[in-house]
This record gives structure tokens, C-alpha cells and sequence, in this order.
């Protein structure tokens, strides 16, 4: 089966769900390169083009999602759109979250406080993004493997 007819068989919602995981785990897996592996990063600095990558991956999701909605035939949305929805957010939700918490306990731990100093604004900034966008990453693939396993 190619590519084009297993896309032409999907509803919007699995598109969506494959647009989402297409474009947020590229750019959480780079901005989690460019903050804790890449050398600029190792010492608290961060590129602009890391600052912007999240702005610009969900400027791009938001672009396919209104293509998908107005160019795809079919229903928009059903039930078991709306089930696999709800266990993709807490999915999402959860993992923000604990990326909230850890960030926060961080920041709160006496020990790190040098650490913390020495991160720039930039790369705090990046990290934020970096929690939003991963946990898009996990919305999408979840999403999306929900949609898969339904199918088989």
C-alpha cells in the first residue's frame, strides 16, 4: 500500500494526529539536543534558533490543521475521535506537568542554584518551549498510535 492511499483512507483526526507527531517530536528531539547534549547548551546558552523553533513548529501545526479541516471530506469529528482525544491529553497533560514539576523542584533545590544562575534567559526560555513541545510530541503520538491500533 502507498503512502498516498493509507493517508486517503485516514479521517482528519488521524491526519491531524500524523501532521502533530511529524512535526513536534523533530523539534523536541532537537531543542533536547541543542539544550542538554550540544556544548552551547551544556553551558546555559541557547541559539535564537532553538528560542524560536516552538513558535514556529505549532505556527506550521496550526497551518496543516486548517488545511486538513477544509480541504479533507468527511466528518470532522466523532465519538471515538473524542474518546482518543481525551486519552491523548491526559497523555500530554501528565507529561507537562511533570515536566512543570521537575523544572520546579529544580529551581527550589538549594543545591542547584548555581546551576540555575547559570543558565541564560535564552535557554530558559528554550527549555520552557522544549516542555511545550514535547508535550505535543506526546499528544500526537499518542493520538496517532491510538488511531493506528484501532484500524488493525
Amino acid at each position: 500500500m502507498s503512502v498516498t492511499a493509507m493517508i486517503a483512507e485516514m479521517n482528519k483526526q488521524e491526519r491531524i494526529a500524523w501532521l502533530g507527531a511529524a512535526l513536534f517530536v523533530p523539534v523536541a528531539l532537537y531543542l533536547g539536543w541543542r539544550l542538554f547534549l550540544d556544548p552551547a547548551g551544556i553551558d546555559g546558552l541557547a541559539s535564537t534558533a532553538a528560542q524560536r523553533a516552538g513558535a514556529r513548529v505549532f505556527m506550521l501545526f496550526l497551518l496543516g490543521y486548517g488545511w486538513i479541516r477544509w480541504k479533507g471530506a468527511g466528518r470532522f469529528i466523532d465519538e471515538r475521535d473524542l474518546r482518543i482525544a481525551a486519552r491523548a491529553a491526559v497523555v500530554g497533560y501528565l507529561w507537562l506537568a511533570l515536566t512543570l514539576i521537575a523544572a520546579a523542584h529544580v529551581l527550589g533545590l538549594e543545591s542547584f542554584q548555581d546551576y540555575v544562575r547559570s543558565r541564560s534567559l535564552a535557554w530558559l526560555e528554550a527549555f520552557l518551549m522544549f516542555g511545550l513541545v514535547s508535550s505535543g510530541a506526546a499528544i500526537s503520538c499518542t493520538r496517532a498510535v491510538l488511531y493506528w491500533r484501532d484500524r488493525r
